[in-house]
């Protein structure tokens, strides 16, 4: 009885060191809030924080965006980045806090929102012609899939009491191995090049949705038939739109010409 409760206080201390150990690795980093340093304008993308993948980012660089929140606040128009791996929108903002000579010393305020507090939000993104389009996304949390309420991030594609979104996930791409290539005498695959190590990519995965004006939404990708019942009074309407301007329920373009032709028949139906 001695020697086992010698062995058991000698086992405890690694046990709780390696308990320890583990818990600190699963903490979920957490963003900064807040540099306290003064730093000058230029050097704002120098900042460890921002060499992550672009691919994690809705946009790789700080655009101009407001979003409104489910407790009915606002967040101002600053430069914003959202975030798709952490589900987080962040804004910066630059103050003044001093001068010296002709240099303007500044410091950088950070202000990064949980997603599930925001309702909606816009950037305004620039095109290749110079011009600036503002791009609309909503918490899925609004709308329902088969009654139950739907997670994650959705862009508005086309507006109105029925709309067209994008949900945006980010999703892990396993390597291709191509299997081809076999050596019979060594009876092993051989599917790549030693100095080309197989890795795994996330990229970004766009789903369509079609939404009524109860905050119901359904994918897009099944038939006609499937989709119509759908558009619930409107579905005669819309059968008789799709096959007369001989559209398709699968192609993104005819889907926006279809939910603009149903909030003009909605519209007309609610000012009656």
């Amino acid at each position: 009885m001695k020697k086992l409760t010698l062995l058991l206080l000698l086992v405890m201390p690694y046990t709780v060191l390696f308990a320890q150990k583990n818990s600190f690795y699963n903490r979920k980093k957490l963003p900064y809030v807040r540099n306290p340093q003064k730093i000058d304008m230029e050097e704002i993308d120098e900042r460890p924080e921002d060499t992550r993948d672009t691919i994690n980012y809705l946009y790789g660089t700080w655009e101009e965006g407001a979003a409104v929140l489910y407790n009915g606040d606002t967040l101002q128009e600053l430069p914003s980045r959202f975030d798709l791996s952490w589900q987080q929108l962040t804004q910066r903002k630059e103050v003044a806090v001093g001068r010296t000579d002709s240099l303007v010393q500044k410091d950088t305020l950070y202000r990064t929102v949980d997603f599930r507090k925001i309702k909606s939000f816009y950037l305004d993104i620039e095109t290749q012609e110079g011009f600036y389009e503002r791009k609309h996304y909503v918490n899925g949390y609004a709308y329902r899939l088969e009654g139950v309420p739907v997670v994650g991030i959705f862009e508005v594609i086309e507006g109105g009491a029925y709309q067209l979104l994008a949900k945006i996930e980010l999703k892990t791409v396993e390597p291709y191995v191509d299997q081809s290539n076999f050596n019979r005498r060594r009876r092993d695959p051989v599917p790549w090049r030693e100095d080309e190590p197989l890795t795994r990519t996330r990229v970004r995965n766009y789903t369509l949705f079609i939404s009524d004006p109860e905050g119901n939404i359904k994918k897009l990708g099944v038939g006609r038939r499937k989709l119509l019942p759908f558009f619930g009074e409107l579905t005669e309407e819309v059968g008789i739109y799709i096959k007369k301007e001989k559209l398709s329920v699968r192609k993104k373009e005819d889907m926006i010409n279809v939910i603009g032709f149903c909030n003009r028949i909605y519209s007309s139906f609610t000012h009656y």
